[in-house]
């Protein structure tokens, strides 16, 4: 996107993402949504981007974080701005390479810096984009992921999205993100929901392993221990083995002898699925029993018994 050009007021990122999947592109469109001179738009729009493109200028940031702030004010200039924002990340993720993404320079990083710094408003165009490619897809997780708490409602919605492929990348992106504070009890109880009847199979599984990685960010795992239990027993091997990592983030060491026993159960039935599951399970209990892990890790029902039964220190 150039200096003198910028994403039509009030055109959202997600139409364009959704144009490439309607194409059933595996890249984005070109051109995708029309880009208009900055001196066709309305000088406080057009002052806005400007305020942004030059914050690196002589006396520019002071000028930008100005600008910002009103913005945040007037809700349509923030929608311009989380939309051009949005863009101009997308944009420089593919142009630039790998070097300059990880330079100060990269403009890709300090698009992702302001959306970051936007918090709440920007989190219903990078929820909409978990449901396009796996490019665009990545980037909105990860982007999320570091926008932390305000993500927690966006998220909480698009678990209840028709859009099986959304639900599915919410239920993953929420295993691994750090607590996100008032959100948290909303989406344990949406999770137990979706654990129980979710009726993709992979939402599921993610579901199950989310549930155990969201109760123990905000402290009820004791309201969701039975459930997890029960679905260790589950006929899926891959349910049941969700069901162990979801346990296992919970983080109580009373809870390897479960696990174990499921693990054993694997051994016997050939469930090699089942068996891999429970070892990534037993690996992410580790760090309760209050040593260190050997390496390389028990790989043997033996090995994990003596591991969690020898003293802690």
């Amino acid at each position: 996107m150039s200096a003198g050009t910028f994403w039509r007021a009030g055109s959202r990122l997600a139409l364009w993402l959704c144009a490439a999947l309607a194409l059933g592109c595996a890249s984005r469109p070109a051109p995708g949504p029309k880009l208009t001179p900055l001196n066709e738009i309305e000088p406080e729009l057009a002052e806005l981007w400007r305020a942004y493109r030059e914050s690196g200028a002589p006396g520019g940031l002071e000028r930008w974080e100005a600008a910002r702030a009103r913005a945040l004010e007037d809700p349509r200039a923030t929608r311009f701005l989380v939309d051009n924002l949005g863009a101009e990340m997308v944009a420089a993720f593919e142009r630039e390479d790998a070097l300059t993404k990880a330079s100060p320079a990269s403009r890709f990083l300090r698009a992702r810096a302001e959306l970051v710094r936007l918090g709440a408003p920007a989190v219903p165009l990078l929820v909409g984009m978990l449901s396009a490619d796996e490019v665009l897809a990545r980037l909105g997780g990860d982007t999320l992921e570091l926008i932390g708490p305000p993500a927690g409602m966006g998220l909480l919605r698009a678990l209840e999205s028709d859009d099986v492929k959304a639900r599915r990348r919410v239920c993953e992106l929420l295993v691994r993100l750090p607590p996100l504070g008032a959100g948290d009890p909303f989406l344990v109880a949406a999770l137990e929901r979706a654990a129980a009847s979710e009726p993709d199979l992979q939402a599921r599984a993610f579901a199950i392993e989310a549930l155990g990685a969201r109760a123990a960010a905000c402290g009820e795992g004791p309201r969701v221990e039975a459930q997890l239990v029960a679905l260790l027993e589950a006929p899926e091997g891959l349910y049941a083995g969700r069901a162990a990592r979801g346990l296992a983030r919970l983080g109580e060491l009373r809870l390897a002898p479960v696990l174990l026993r499921t693990y054993e159960r694997g051994l016997r039935s050939g469930d090699a699925l089942l068996r891999r599951e429970l070892q990534a399970a037993l690996v992410l209990l580790a760090p309760a029993r209050g040593r260190p892990l050997p390496r390389p890790a028990p790989n043997s029902l033996t090995a994990w018994r003596a591991f969690f039964a020898a003293p802690g220190g």
